[in-house]
Formats: C-alpha cells, structure tokens, sequence
C-alpha cells in the first residue's frame, strides 16, 4: 500500500510538472541531504568582513538594495518631443466581469503579498470579491491613490551570477499585495493599447509585449547578421549592460516621458502615488529586515513596472543610425563593416547613447559593455565608452555572449550553446532518476516532455543544429533519457521512441520551423517586427499552395541553413489545407497527419522528405 500511494504520488508530481514545475523542485529538494542557501555575504559598512547570521544577511542585502538608488534633484527635465496623438487616451473601462475573471485566472500557486490575503481566497470568492473590489479600483483612479498597504514589498534576493557572497550579485524581486496586481494589470492593458493605437511603441523593443518575444528577435536578429556574412562583411556587435536599470529610473523623467505620450492625467497621477513613498524589507528564511525607502526605480515584480520601463527607454533606438535591438533593457547594437567609415560610423552611435543615458540617469555599466565581431574576419576597429566623469575606456572584446539565454560565437557555430543545452538536460534528467522511484513509461513522458526537452529545444529556431555531429550530439541526451526506463531499456533507440511515441528531436525541429512560419505568415507575431523575414512568392504558374515562399539564394553556409533560407522548401511543400489552418492547433494537428509517415520521426539519420 505505501508503495502504491508513492508511486500515485509521483504520477501526479509529474502530471503536474509542466503547469506546476515549483512541485516538481519542491519534491526533489525534500530528498536531497543539504540546502542550497545564501552563504555568509561580506559587509560593506563592516570593513568587508561576513556576515554571521541570516538577519545579518538581510540587512546587508536591505542597505546594498537601497544604495542603488536614483537621488531625485533639482535640475531641469530634458526636452522631450513625442510624435502627434491619433486618440487620446481614455480611462480603463472597468466593470464586475472583468474582475471577476481576474480573480478566476489567479495561480493559487502564488505566494500571498504582505497583506496574507492568499490567491486561493481571492480566486475562490471571485464573484462575491468583484464588486467591492470594482468600487475600491474606481476610487483609487478617480482619486490617483493607492492604499498604504499595496505600497509595501516584500524583496526576495536572487542569486544571478558570480560570487554568491557579494551582495551585488543579487536581483531584488518584489512580492506587493495580490490585489494591486489585478488593478495594475487593468492600467498596463489601458497604457499599451494606447502606445500601440498611436504607434508610439518603437518597433525595436520586444519585451514584455504581446506577439514579440526573445525567439522572434532573435530569428530576425540572425535574419540580419547571416545577410550581412553572406555579402562578404563581417559584423561587430556592441552588447550593452545598463547599471542597475530597473531600479535607476528616476520617478520624475518617468513621469515627465509618460505625460508627453499623452497618458491620461488621472492615470498619470495613479502611477506617481504608486511609484512615491513606497518601502521594502528583504525576506529570507524567516527573518526581515528593517523597512527602507525605495527612492527610484519600478518595482521588479509588479506588474506596471515592465511596462513603466519599456516607455521610458521607448525613444533609445531613434538616437542610433546603426541596427539595435531590446529586450526591456537587454540591448545589443550591430552593423556590417565593410571599411573604417562604418566602424566610426558605430563608435558614433555609441557616443550617442551614453549621451542619451546621462541625460536621462539611467547609466551604462561600461565594465560589462562588450564588443564582438561576427564572422572570418577579423576587426581591428577599437571602440570606447566616454565614462560620465569624461574619462574614456576601451571596450572588451569578447567571443561569446549570452544573448536571450542564447549563447552567441563569433563564428555563429553554437558549439558552446548545444553543449550546454545538453548539459543542463542531463543535469535535470540526473534530478529525475534520482528523485523519482517508481519512473514508468507515462511518468517519463511527463517528466520528460516538460522539464527536460524544452532545454534542447529553447531558441532551436537560432542555433539549428545541420552538421551530423551537432544533431548526434543533441539526439544523444534524449537517446541516454530514454534508456533510464527499465521496461524498455533493452530496445533500439527507435523502437523505444515508438513505444513512448516520442518523435526524434530532429524531427521536432523540422516541425518547430513550420509552425514559426505559421505564426509569421498569419500574424499570430507581431507584424510590425517580423513582416519582412519571409517572402511570399509571386510566381503562381508552378504547382503549390496558396503561401509558397520566395526561395532566397545563398552563398555560404551560414545564410544557406538561417531560418529564412531553409524553411522554404519544406514550407512549400505543404498542402494547402495545412497552411491555411484557422489556428495555431489546427496547423499542428494537421502537419502531424501530413508529416506521419516522415521516417525521420523516429530515425534521426534519415532526412525529410519532400
């Protein structure tokens, strides 16, 4: 009986794991023998020296946090110029329907804000909860207030990066109160209708805005460079790091950016009491610190502070000549080189930009600034950051970065990015086998299908593995995953992915493309950042479908086996009952009977047939 209640129990952790991964990390943590926890930090106020106690360690992280701050001063805000308005923004249309399914659509999964008012209760009276909380929503717009209480954050360290004792290595994340959340996702909605029916969102920002995402950037950021390679010029690429950005931006240049955008004034004036006198303790292992004043800065873990931010850094791209591309504040400048014009022409722009950072305070961290040129050849071109006190400093050059949690070399190769792909599924596989005692064929698959394949599969439309000793690389992690199950170990590789009905992750791949160029040909994406990644043919003699594709020649490689370029004949090869899909599933459904006989869907070595 004990070992069929566990093994019912682990059933349903796996069932789980794809919505709920936090149960799956909740259950192997309990079976390890150590924690992972905060080690001691060094104490700056103390001459350096470690900490002693966890109150120790959230008081350290308390005042590092607050030290980051943007000072408000006295001096004039910046002339701003905004396009014309085509509408002017109205208030958000509220009604009890509306918040009622807000409440519905909570994660009970969540932890409950300062207040302890837990999701589960919110979620559970949705409908007796909308109506006073409608009146108190309205209230607070109406009157641009927001109760004391909602202005109150719990900060969660976590660990980014580097030395685990320094406190600077930490990213301060905001637990507020479930139902300011509601309201705010009410205003965040109102705020990018806005933006986005007057066009003011600029077209090189992809964060945190529905049908962008850091896959689409990234396709058509490679879409550029192979185009540049394949012409014969290499391309140097600036990363750059902001200091701090979400905690440095200044409450008043916010405010000042979002009246010129035309933001209604009541909405206005809601976002300033939201932003001002607000106060934070850090949280860990229950202990907190004492309360500190948050001076600047959106609060990372709400949700008006993504949104905040991505208006505030909206008119960066317009000051640079040369291609740049952002993540909120993620931001990467390239252009092709062909002679020393072009190089001075993108040492330009940087000037232009940390010109752009000073007078709006939010500073480049120049240390964390690199350089990388892509492709064989090589630059000689040396780049500087003149620093905000006059001094100048070169550069880093670099030869791989990790870029939308792409790992980026110069030769555009991604050699280090599949190695550590594979790394990190092993790692999570390793989890699982030793987690889990009663691992069948259905909680494999389960298991298998939402903690493990998606870390071979992240941004595969990037780094598309062509050379056979990449796709054996990658195959082999699943190859090794699915021996772990002891009923079907001693089967073929093949054999054993029929069994699990598990296709090969070539196959997946293949699969993969065509429901990217789905999603760009139907403007599932945003057509106003991936509108000219593919081109629709206009050759209607020869047999096909409705969408064929526009073949792109190719030189080399590298632009031969790009996104755009090795699409196209699998893509027109489709009948036109699948590409004309109605939506995303219906393609899926239809691709998987038109492909079910590719052999590829379960021998890797054999190719797709057309």
């Amino acid at each position: 009986m004990t070992r069929k209640a566990k093994k019912e129990f682990e059933l349903q952790v796996a069932t789980k794991a794809c919505r709920e991964p936090k149960n799956f990390w909740n259950y192997a943590n309990s079976k390890l023998k150590t924690r992972s926890r905060i080690p001691d930090l060094y104490d700056n106020s103390n001459n350096g020296q470690l900490t002693s106690s966890d109150q120790d360690k959230v008081e350290v992280l308390s005042n590092f946090f607050a030290s980051v701050y943007t000072m408000k001063t006295n001096t004039d805000l910046p002339e701003f110029q905004c396009k014309n308005l085509m509408c002017e923004m109205p208030l958000p249309d509220m009604c009890r329907e509306l918040i009622e399914k807000l409440l519905k659509d909570l994660k009970v999964t969540k932890s409950p804000g300062p207040d302890g008012i837990h999701p589960i209760v919110l979620k559970e009276l949705a409908a007796e909860l909308s109506v006073p909380l409608l009146k108190i929503f309205q209230s607070c717009i109406n009157s641009g207030k927001i109760p004391d209480a909602w202005k109150i954050a719990h900060i969660t360290p976590v660990f980014k990066k580097g030395d685990k004792c320094e406190p600077s290595n930490y990213r301060p994340i905001s637990l507020t109160c479930i139902v300011s959340k509601i309201l705010e996702k009410v205003i965040r909605d109102s705020l990018i209708h806005h933006l986005r029916s007057n066009e003011l969102l600029s077209n090189k920002q992809y964060g945190f805005l529905k049908g962008r995402s850091a896959k689409i950037q990234m396709i058509r950021v490679m879409d550029d460079w192979t185009k540049h390679l394949d012409q014969g010029r290499s391309v140097d690429v600036i990363y750059l790091d902001f200091m701090k950005a979400f905690d440095k931006v200044s409450h008043e240049h916010l405010l000042y950016k979002l009246c010129h955008l035309g933001v209604h004034h009541q909405i206005l004036d809601w976002i300033h009491d939201f932003l001002n006198e607000r106060s934070q303790m850090v949280v860990y292992n229950n202990k907190m610190s004492s309360m500190k004043e948050v001076e600047s800065g959106v609060p990372q873990g709400t949700v008006i502070g993504p949104s905040s931010f991505l208006s505030f850094v909206n008119d960066l791209p317009e000051v640079v000549q040369s291609s740049i591309y952002m993540f909120a504040d993620d931001t990467k400048m390239f252009r092709g080189i062909v002679n020393n014009y072009d190089s001075l022409q993108l040492q330009s722009d940087i000037d232009r930009l940390v010109t752009w950072s000073s007078t709006w305070r939010l500073l480049f961290n120049p240390n964390k600034c690199k350089v990388m040129t892509v492709g064989r050849a090589k630059s000689t071109s040396n780049y500087t950051m003149t620093l905000y006190d006059g001094s100048v400093i070169s550069l880093e050059r670099s030869t791989l970065e990790k870029d939308l949690g792409i790992l980026i070399d110069c030769q555009l190769n991604f050699t280090e990015h599949m190695f550590a792909a594979a790394k990190k599924a092993n790692g999570i596989m390793g989890v699982i086998r030793r987690t889990f005692t009663h691992l069948d064929l259905k909680c494999f698959s389960l298991l298998y299908k939402s903690l493990v394949r998606p870390q071979l599969e992240y941004g595969v439309s990037v780094w598309f593995p062509h050379k056979m000793k990449d796709i054996e690389a990658i195959e082999r992690v699943q190859k090794r995953a699915t021996k772990q199950i002891k009923q079907i170990k001693h089967l073929s590789y093949s054999d054993r992915l029929k069994k699990l009905n598990l296709p090969t992750l070539r196959y997946r791949r293949h699969r993969g493309d065509m429901i990217e160029v789905f999603k760009i040909l139907h403007h599932i994406y945003d057509s106003d950042v991936c509108e000219d990644i593919l081109k629709l043919s206009d050759n209607n003699k020869t047999r096909g479908h409705s969408l064929k594709l526009h073949a792109q020649q190719s030189r080399l490689d590298i632009r031969k086996f790009s996104f755009a370029v090795r699409v196209v004949k699998p893509w027109n090869s489709l009948p036109e009952e699948v590409v004309t899909a109605p939506s995303v599933q219906a393609f899926e459904a239809r691709l998987d009977k038109a492909w079910n006989d590719q052999p590829l869907k379960f021998h890797y070595k054999e190719d797709l047939i057309l």
